[in-house]
């Protein structure tokens, strides 16, 4: 079976590095998303030998998607705190310029207001409009919002369409705040390169698609199908929860149809590969 879209897989799949995850994930995916973070006890972001090595690995084929780490306070009211989170995400993204990559993820995190008010909701989109007018221009791929649960996805759209930015449909993320996913996918696929897809079991997210009823991922790749979409789908899980979301998922496919798929030569190849090396 081919896929009629992209298929990635986070950077933590296997235990290892970045580069060991890229390497041993090369033969199964055709993307790797490089889950970045930076805390006083840990740290994971890549230096020039890192990404010199992770462009070796990519060869001709594997992309990356550079996600953003969520320390940074791309939205926080204070503008010296937010221009600090700023530089420090166009530094990555220039750091990581050697590296063949599909595109770069955001979350507008560090300034979301902790209550309803109208007023402060329009004062972080508008610090959000700014960081992202001053990301875009850096890297010719696109830069992709995320929607989580800290901000209403109604409330992070108009971002999209002013910033002139794509959307990262997050499913995992609209499940999690009890959304219909579909509406909401049928409406705004055109604006979404990337998809993350991950499991919600009523307590917690990112969890392998077994939690998913078939039913609510059925819909979502019929919605796939009927758009005839062909961006990049990440299954947003980790260690061995890839490898069952990655079965349901094909088999969630091979029972809509390759015909209604409308699969092309050119589509993904990760299901004629063994699951192990």
């Amino acid at each position: 079976m081919n896929l009629p879209f992209r298929l990635g897989s986070t950077s933590y799949v296997y235990p290892g590095d970045l580069v060991e995850n890229a390497q041993r994930l090369r033969p199964v995916v055709d993307d790797v998303e490089l889950v970045l973070f930076h805390t006083p006890a840990r740290s994971n972001m890549p230096d020039d030998v890192t990404i010199a090595r992770l462009a070796e690995v990519a060869g001709d084929g594997l992309t990356f998607s550079l996600h953003l780490p969520t320390h940074l306070r791309l939205t926080h009211h204070d503008v010296g705190e937010r221009n600090r989170s700023t530089d420090q995400a166009a530094e990555l993204i220039e750091r990581c310029h050697p590296l063949p990559l599909s595109g770069i993820v955001v979350h507008l995190e560090g300034g979301e207001p902790s209550d309803g008010d109208r007023g402060a909701w329009e004062k972080w989109q508008r610090a959000a409009i700014g960081t992202l007018s001053a990301l875009v221009p850096l890297r010719a791929v696109p830069l992709c919002v995320e929607n989580i649960e800290r901000y209403p996805f109604e409330l992070l759209l108009p971002v999209v369409e002013c910033s002139g930015v794509d959307l990262c449909l997050d499913i995992g993320h609209l499940w999690k705040m009890g959304r219909n996913a579909g509406p909401l996918l049928r409406a705004w696929l055109p604006r979404a390169s990337m998809i993350h897809l991950h499991g919600w079991d009523g307590t917690r997210d990112h969890r392998a698609l077994t939690v998913t009823p078939p039913a609510a991922l059925g819909a979502i790749l019929s919605e796939l199908a009927e758009s005839r979409w062909r961006g990049l789908l990440t299954l947003e899980v980790f260690e061995e929860d890839f490898w069952h979301s990655r079965d349901v998922l094909l088999k969630a496919i091979s029972e809509i149809g390759d015909e209604r798929l409308e699969i092309g030569s050119s589509a993904a190849r990760q299901s004629s590969i063994p699951r192990r090396e």
